[in-house]
């Protein structure tokens, strides 16, 4: 595929985003705050503009490493919901099969899955899961632009950038 296609179409999906957040790890004091609130102004930074192509060149290699911060620290956060979801699950077999009851497997589960607690569980994990494939989707978009930039760009004898292509 084209890079540029590639790139235009994630282009086109951040730009029809409502507003989201990426999610960074814990605070070490139990509570979790946005990395930062994701909005369509985002596509900004993966647009490629012949009058602030030098912007681009000097920034693209710090956007990459802030993305890729950004997706290692979601997929954590990502992980730990999961965790969390599964310790509270573990403990609810253990509450359900302790008092004796010989109730399957289908029922222990359908049991579970209509506690309050199952659902808020399921939407931190969701949460989590889609801040994480927002910053990876961000993050493979900085790779292409970079690719771009690469391809597309040349320096004359005295330094200065011009394109390939116009």
């Amino acid at each position: 595929m084209n890079p540029h296609m590639h790139l235009d179409a994630l282009v086109q999906r951040f730009q029809s985003l409502t507003r989201t957040h990426v999610l960074r790890e814990p605070d070490g004091r139990g509570g979790e705050s946005p990395f930062l609130y994701v909005t369509k102004d985002i596509v900004s930074i993966l647009q490629i503009n012949s009058h602030t192509i030098q912007h681009s060149v000097d920034t693209i290699s710090a956007d990459v490493y802030f993305w890729a911060r950004a997706v290692a620290s979601t997929k954590r956060v990502w992980q730990q919901r999961d965790r969390e979801y599964r310790v509270w699950r573990s403990h609810q077999e253990i509450e359900l099969r302790g008092n004796g009851t010989k109730a399957t497997k289908d029922t222990v589960d359908s049991l579970i899955r209509v506690k309050p607690e199952y659902t808020a569980l399921q939407i931190r994990i969701e949460e989590a899961e889609e801040s994480h494939n927002v910053a990876v989707s961000l993050l493979d978009a900085l790779k292409i632009k970079a690719q771009l930039l690469r391809a597309d760009l040349y320096r004359t004898q005295d330094g200065e950038l011009h394109r390939r292509s116009p």
